[in-house]
């Protein structure tokens, strides 16, 4: 009689859910779901069979959802009739939302489809197109901070003249997307609002500082300005102190990934297009196998800049790794300029990132003559017109780089400063003092430098010749390090158990630390 009745019991509860997922409404957790397609005209509840064709007038609703838990909209993916995006001409303006709620708010643009638009029927989809919106916008004159959002799987398409995106707020995540911006949008595409204020270069509707920001696994491309905009403190002059005579906005944003990207194209439509510009006074950022390219009318640009903090002793606790970035026909100064306009460079790793073709500049440049604890471990850096590493001054780790071919075939480093080189290779001379390091580098060291195919062959002048570190423990591609008898030089640790089959592609975002 117990197991009949248990039985029993789980049958009700399994029949409970299925008809409160066919109503749209999960009562476990608290979780609401909703449904929306623009080409419905019908009554509208956020059903599957009376879906939303909007979101601005059903605020309420959603409101009073997340005061009990998560809500998701699901947009339909596609077209009832093409396989195409389903399009909504309106921006999602998320400071509309409860501040905090309880829940977090959920908008999902490619997991299913209405197939009909005179009668809805909703199914699983798997394709390439997405729900489509002009912007997703949380930056506001209040400067209310917005918390517990995440957009998956939408297209958002800018053409408005705002920004693509805005956050403003706690825990969120954007991942995968595609976002892009026309000319006629507003620089910059995706943003990060600044918490400085107007008169610090920041913005007059700055945000408070926030944290646990995602941005993984998106396709973000052609930007007025800058792609992705960290904004964070700011200064009303140059200031390497950051000090509260001339800036604003401290502390700032915290925790901040950037994971697994595809950005290209940064500054197409304008000058000044960073592809990541980081500002000042952020702590606890990483940067992470991001595919970086600037291939179209792309002047002015850096695949990754940042500035500092302030001279107190504070760590950034910065991580750039695993990055391809490559193809920059137009670059400003750097690939991976660390800048000291506002703050002062501190805690901040460069490691297992592959440089590749960079047109009018160097690789890697620090600027500030007291930039502290700056690591560049384990790159492999290959044809850029300036040079591999160049620093300023400051204090620098700089161990088991790969250097070749870069400032046109001359020295390939320019380093002033407390710096400790060791372990590097270089084709010509490397330029400073560099202890254990191999000489006469050439392309024979990798597998196709014109390819784009960065491991090592068999028989690497690289394989073995590193130095062994501590603060991480695997190669670009996630190899643990070392394979042989010591760690390799460069970004691929040649794996002597597979012959290194791992195909040259963007890593996933694995990190063993």
């Amino acid at each position: 009689m117990k197991i009949s009745h248990r039985l029993n019991t789980l049958l009700l509860i399994l029949l409970l859910l299925m008809l409160t997922q066919i109503m749209g409404v999960s009562t476990l957790h608290a979780m609401t779901t909703y449904y929306l397609d623009p080409d419905w005209t019908g009554t509208q509840n956020g059903t599957q069979a009376q879906p939303w064709n909007g979101v601005s007038v059903h605020w309420s609703a959603i409101n009073t959802a997340l005061a009990s838990g998560d809500v998701t909209v699901y947009l339909s993916a596609r077209d009832a009739s093409t396989d195409t995006d389903d399009v909504l001409s309106e921006n999602i303006q998320i400071s509309n939302k409860t501040a905090n709620p309880t829940g977090t708010l959920i908008i999902v643009g490619n997991r299913f489809y209405n197939t009909s638009d005179a009668t809805p029927n909703w199914v699983a989809y798997t394709g390439a197109s997405k729900g489509r919106v002009t912007g997703i916008i949380a930056q506001n004159g209040s400067h209310t901070k917005y918390s517990k959002v995440t957009i998956d799987g939408v297209h958002v398409v800018q053409t408005t003249g705002d920004k693509a995106i805005s956050v403003c707020g706690d825990n969120w995540t954007v991942k995968n997307s595609e976002v892009e911006q026309g000319s006629g949008g507003l620089a910059p595409m995706f943003l990060i609002v600044p918490t400085a204020d107007s008169a610090h270069e920041g913005s007059s509707a700055w945000c408070p500082a926030s944290s646990n920001i995602t941005i993984q696994n998106n396709k973000l491309h052609d930007s007025v300005g800058e792609l992705i905009y960290v904004g964070a403190a700011g200064c009303s002059t140059v200031d390497t102190a950051l000090s509260d005579t001339n800036c604003n906005g401290k502390p700032s944003h915290s925790n901040i990934s950037i994971l697994d990207n595809t950005i290209y194209n940064c500054g197409s439509w304008a000058d000044q297009g960073d592809c990541i510009d980081m500002k000042a006074g952020l702590t606890n950022v990483t940067i992470r196998g991001n595919d970086i390219s600037a291939s179209r009318n792309s002047n002015n640009v850096r695949a990754i800049v940042t500035q500092g903090i302030q001279t107190d002793g504070t760590n950034q606790n910065y991580v750039i790794e695993r990055n391809y970035i490559h193809d920059h026909p137009g670059i400003d100064d750097a690939a991976i300029a660390l800048v000291n306009s506002w703050g002062t460079p501190n805690g901040i790793t460069i490691r297992n990132n592959i440089i590749d073709t960079i047109v009018g500049g160097s690789a890697i440049l620090t600027y500030d003559s007291q930039s502290l604890g700056v690591k560049i471990y384990n790159n492999t850096i290959y044809n850029a017109d300036g040079f591999c590493i160049t620093s300023q001054g400051g204090t620098y780790e700089i161990r088991n780089n790969a250097c070749l071919s870069n400032n046109g075939g001359g020295t390939q480093t320019s380093m002033s400063g407390n710096v400790t080189s060791t372990n590097n290779a270089s084709s010509s001379t490397f330029g400073g003092t560099c202890t254990s390091c191999v000489a006469g580098l050439t392309a024979s060291a990798f597998t196709n430098v014109v390819g784009g195919d960065f491991r090592l062959p068999p028989g690497s002048v690289l394989t073995d010749a590193g130095m062994t570190l501590t603060q991480f423990a695997a190669d670009y591609v996630g190899t643990l390090r070392p394979q042989g008898s010591a760690w390799d030089v460069g970004a691929y640790e040649f794996n002597v158990n597979s012959g290194d089959k791992v195909a040259p592609a963007v890593p996933t975002g694995l990190s063993v630390n």
